[in-house]
């Protein structure tokens, strides 16, 4: 049987799938990829230095993903890559002088955009959207994690 597909969920599709669209617009003159973007973006706006592993979890990447995405940044001379004391999988993810002045030029404007899209929000509109979304996601991620167990349930109930 063909599942029900709501209005509400076909508009929340789209909508993430616009600003998805708005990011990729923004960064195709620089053409850089939206996962190398995140990294910078990161790497930018951390409050010390991040590791791979961090940026892996914070931006929901694989270690893959996040690994060749800074083998370019590297071979570009926009990040360098020092190991983490005892670790010699994980790696601080520094930005270059080159990588601050990329980050000045592609990510500050980005932000300053968003913190003035964001803004159009009330604080407790902001909020409520961001508990709103952190709780579909938190749901979606664990329907989709039940799905790959294989686990017999019925989508009808909820």
């Amino acid at each position: 049987m063909k599942t029900r597909y709501s209005k509400n969920l076909m508009d929340y599709n789209q909508l993430d799938s616009k600003i998805d669209r708005i990011y990729h617009d923004y960064l195709s003159v620089s053409g850089f990829s939206l996962t190398t973007m995140w990294i910078l973006y990161s790497a930018y706006t951390s409050e010390r230095t991040p590791t791979q592993s961090e940026i892996c979890e914070t931006w929901r990447c694989s270690p893959q993903t996040i690994n060749s995405a800074l083998k370019v940044l590297e071979k570009k001379e926009i990040v360098q890559l020092n190991f983490a004391a005892g670790n010699r999988k994980n790696k601080y993810i520094h930005l270059t002088d080159r990588g601050m002045e990329l980050c000045e030029q592609l990510v500050e404007p980005l932000i300053q955009a968003e913190n003035r899209a964001f803004s159009v929000l009330t604080v407790e509109e902001q909020e409520n959207l961001i508990a709103l979304f952190q709780k579909y996601s938190d749901a979606l991620d664990n329907e989709i994690q039940l799905h790959r167990k294989g686990t017999d349930y019925d989508t009808e109930a909820n």
